[in-house]
């Protein structure tokens, strides 16, 4: 049985509200430590503190992403709202914002990661590299989907690169015969960008988007390499089942 001395005398103290627990000092004074409000006791006795949320800016569009770099979640994030690449820094107890970039795309989630102590930025059309001062496009890989293809048989085109997912583009090399039509109809791209004849930059050319058809005005000798820069359609590289010749 726990005995106490009636002649010690101890201040009351009036709580008017529960604050939480302060482990670390007496029933007096202050009523509760900052660090301990709004703790949860568990099963074993041990408290935990609970989650919750504080306006912190309001931005001018819905936000997209909020990401905080290692070792600067106090006081700086980055955010995307609307097509807006944020910083917002924290200077006292306000936040501010700061553009530092203007996405292609309005809507949707974006993912930010870290990549040897990078900051990337995708937000499913482009990959942005991010410092505190601006954002810019980071250059990715276009794979060399197909080499040394032969331009009158298609049945016969292998894959020689599997294509990025960061990028819509392609690249595929020819040995160009003695047609000047070569049909892309097994690849469908959705256009075609640039074109190189033994590695020289290849004007005499055409597009047919609906057809899929190329056309050489100025026909190579034969046995050039014909190198061609493609944009392929959205979707069609993230799904196997509707890329043309399957590794």
């Amino acid at each position: 049985m726990a005995n106490f001395d009636a002649n010690v005398q101890r201040p009351r103290v009036q709580i008017d509200r529960f604050f939480g627990l302060d482990r670390s000092a007496p029933l007096c004074g202050e009523k509760s430590s900052y660090e301990l409000r709004n703790f949860r006791v568990l099963s074993d006795g041990s408290i935990q503190k609970r989650e919750g949320y504080l306006p912190m800016i309001a931005l001018s569009a819905n936000v997209r992403g909020v990401f905080a770099p290692s070792g600067s979640s106090d006081t700086q994030l980055y955010a995307v709202a609307g097509n807006e690449i944020l910083v917002l820094e924290k200077n006292g107890e306000a936040w501010s914002s700061r553009v530092i970039g203007t996405l292609n795309t309005t809507q949707g989630k974006v993912c930010f990661f870290c990549y040897d102590s990078s900051v990337l930025l995708l937000d499913g059309q482009d990959l942005w590299t991010l410092t505190p001062e601006e954002a810019f496009l980071t250059p990715v890989y276009v794979p060399l989907y197909g080499d040394g293809w032969n331009t009158l048989n298609s049945a016969s085109w292998t894959v020689n690169e599997a294509p990025n997912l960061l990028t819509p583009s392609i690249r595929v090399r020819f040995v160009t015969q003695s047609n000047n039509r070569i049909s892309l109809a097994r690849l469908a791209p959705a256009s075609v960008d640039a074109a190189w004849v033994n590695g020289s930059p290849y004007e005499s050319w055409s597009y047919d988007a609906q057809t899929k058809e190329l056309l050489l005005t100025i026909l190579p000798p034969e046995g050039s390499v014909l190198e061609l820069y493609l944009t392929m359609p959205d979707g069609v590289l993230s799904d196997p089942a509707r890329i043309c010749c399957a590794a």
